[in-house]
């Protein structure tokens, strides 16, 4: 799930005209208009020599660009701003390199079989556990997480519904709830790789959707995009800034929170005050969980600013659970 999140003290995340026609286009009445999921204003100041070696790292990872679309920004920007030295917040010229709210099932970051398992495990003696998805984007890690809990839990998994999908964003929130009628998502999704990400036979992951087409392309690949109501009716969405959000938490039972790639976005001065309250607010039990982009970000450099610190100096401990093959992403209250 890759958000678009923000206000109080956030980086200004826009779509920028004019820029090199790349990747995907929101549509053919904004050809301009480009979904890169990566962003070259969120560093803190640099010299150019270690900001252009920083950037060259995160363009060589795989989980953090998207065909290509980065690097070819990033390439132009700079062949145009030789001595340029990024910031955090800062506007280029050359066309910002920005996060959009592009989200899919089952983001990769996550070993969605480990994370089920470990859940299974935390909150086997719970009889109720919250579940809240902030930045939620188009809502497609929500939905991800009502099949892989219907999947893998059967009657159990109704202990954790609804889930609770929350944005800053008011329009996506809107056009979220409108979708959710019909079951129609904002694209077509490949039910094989859907399958997989949970150990599901693509037949059964076919149940979950009202239409589904044969597309040859390698071979016969199902793809499909409308869910049916047992699946999106698990999932209530709504319009909330999570750094302003923590009180509307239930305290009385555990919670699942869902808090991912979002942190570069934030301004680092708010992490420690919302680690605080949120560990405060949080039921003994509960667990936030990261992205793998909030993670890389946190390490890029010496005494580089990460939720990752901030969670675990309120008393979070981070799980020896690895759902990730490179950061820990759980963080637990005890």
């Amino acid at each position: 799930m890759f958000p678009i999140i923000l206000p109080k003290k956030l980086i200004p995340i826009k779509q920028i005209k004019n820029i090199t026609k790349t990747g995907s286009y929101t549509g053919n009445d904004s050809p301009d208009y480009c979904s890169a999921r990566l962003t070259t204003d969120v560093f803190e100041k640099q010299t150019n020599e270690n900001t252009r070696a920083k950037i060259e790292k995160i363009k060589n990872d795989a989980d953090l660009c998207q065909s290509g679309q980065a690097n070819n920004l990033f390439d132009e920007y700079c062949s145009k701003n030789p001595d340029i030295e990024l910031k955090r917040g800062q506007i280029l010229d050359g066309g910002e390199i920005y996060t959009s709210s592009y989200t899919e099932f089952f983001r990769d970051d996550i070993d969605w079989n480990k994370f089920s398992s470990y859940l299974s495990k935390r909150f086997k003696d719970c009889e109720r556990v919250n579940t809240y998805d902030y930045a939620c984007s188009e809502g497609l890690e929500a939905y991800s997480m009502s099949i892989m809990f219907q999947h893998k839990f059967g009657e159990d998994a109704e202990k954790f519904f609804p889930i609770i999908a929350k944005d800053i964003d008011k329009d996506t929130i809107t056009k979220n709830i409108e979708r959710q009628k019909t079951g129609k998502m904002p694209r077509k999704c490949t039910i094989g790789s859907m399958a997989k990400a949970i150990n599901m036979c693509p037949h059964d992951m076919e149940k979950h959707f009202v239409t589904a087409e044969m597309t040859i392309s390698h071979g016969a690949i199902k793809k499909t995009d409308a869910l049916k109501e047992k699946v999106t009716n698990k999932v209530i969405f709504d319009e909330a800034n999570i750094l302003e959000d923590i009180e509307n938490i239930d305290s009385k039972h555990p919670s699942i929170i869902m808090m991912r790639n979002m942190w570069p976005y934030v301004d680092e001065n708010e992490y420690q005050d919302f680690a605080d309250k949120l560990y405060h607010q949080l039921a003994p039990g509960s667990i936030a969980v990261v992205g793998s982009f909030d993670s890389f970000y946190g390490k890029l450099y010496d005494d580089c600013p990460s939720i990752a610190k901030a969670l675990t100096h309120a008393g979070f401990k981070q799980s020896k659970v690895m759902i990730n093959n490179k950061y820990k992403l759980i963080f637990e209250k005890n």
